[in-house]
This record gives C-alpha cells, structure tokens and sequence, in this order.
C-alpha cells in the first residue's frame, strides 16, 4: 500500500531506486546548470533522508521503503528541520537519519 503523504507535503511519488529518484528530481528541473548536481542519500531501515541540489534549486525529500520501491512521503523542496523529519519517521529513525546527513 502506498503512504500517505505528510501534511504539506507533495503527493506520493515511488521508484524502484534511488537514482530513479534523482532522474525524476533532474527532470522536472528547468533552470540553468542542470548537469551541476548534488544528491547525497542516508537509510535507516525502510526509510531514506534525500539531499539534492540542481543549479539554485534544491530540497530535502523523506522516503519510505514500501515493497519493492521507494516512495517520497515528505519534502520536495526547501530543508526539512529534525523535527519535521522525526514527525515523518518517528523518533528512532529521525534521529538516526538526521546524523547520518551530516547534521549535529
């Protein structure tokens, strides 16, 4: 069954992998620089924290393993705060994954 998104959220999108992701993240790109990409994934168990940069443009998604693919249940563009990412995943996971990004 696919996730509900989280309020505010953009609607539900699911890829068999993480660069299918990223393709579909370049893809809807219009501006400038388009090949000038950052893209850094953290896990911890069925969910994934996303970082992503094209051009000026870039945001946070939070992904959720369900099957055999992952859905986008939170985030698109813009920084997503710990709290946000621990209202999504739950405490245990959120922490995790916000440390595993690189945060303090």
């Amino acid at each position: 069954m696919i996730p509900t998104p989280a309020p505010g959220n953009m609607p539900v999108v699911c890829h068999a992998t993480f660069a299918a992701f990223k393709a579909q993240m370049i893809a809807g790109y219009a501006g400038p620089n388009r090949s000038s990409v950052l893209y850094h994934v953290v896990t911890d168990g069925s969910w994934a924290y996303v970082a992503f940069g094209i051009g000026e443009e870039g945001g946070q998604s939070v992904l959720r393993r369900v099957g055999d693919r992952w859905c986008r249940v939170a985030g698109g563009g813009g920084v997503l705060s710990e709290a946000e990412l621990i209202d999504v995943t739950g405490p245990e996971h959120g922490k995790r994954l916000w440390h595993r990004m690189g945060n303090r």
